[in-house]
């Protein structure tokens, strides 16, 4: 059995109790407060983190666009690149993901703070139409083209 199944087997329980919880979120109408909240928690103490742990030093930052929506194509060699991407901008920045990760126990959940889009790998016309469609609609896209 490969790590990843191991650790979704191990993460299983504790997802479907998230799901729950974001569930009654939805319900009540407060989710997308809430998740605004919990994604800015996040970047903060990983920022925090990177900054004092790996003397994080982010430069070009000034070739973002400033208005409108971008693609931003990334080298990616570790699990760390997306998170430390994610903070090194002051963008909100939405992920392209293989959709396989929609059905990992906590990976989809953190997905989905994200808005991250979902597509399939060997062709997915309809990914790349959310992709086109987030960036037209003034969203920061980040693909891993590796």
């Amino acid at each position: 059995m490969e790590r990843y199944q191991v650790l979704n087997r191990v993460l299983t329980p504790i997802d479907r109790v998230v799901d729950h919880g974001v569930d009654a979120l939805k319900r009540f109408g407060v989710y997308d407060d809430v998740k605004e909240w919990v994604t800015g928690g996040i970047r903060a103490y990983l920022r925090s983190s990177f900054e004092s742990n790996h003397q994080l030093d982010v430069q070009g930052q000034e070739n973002m666009p400033t208005d409108g929506g971008c693609l931003v194509a990334a080298n990616h060699q570790s699990w760390l690149d997306a998170q430390v991407l994610a903070v090194a901008t002051k963008d909100r920045l939405h992920f392209v993901a293989k959709a396989d990760f929609g059905d990992w126990p906590m990976l989809r959940h953190l997905l989905d703070l994200t808005d991250s889009i979902l597509i399939r790998r060997g062709g997915d016309n309809d990914g790349l139409k959310r992709i086109e469609e987030a960036v037209l609609g003034g969203e920061r896209v980040v693909i891993f083209p590796e």
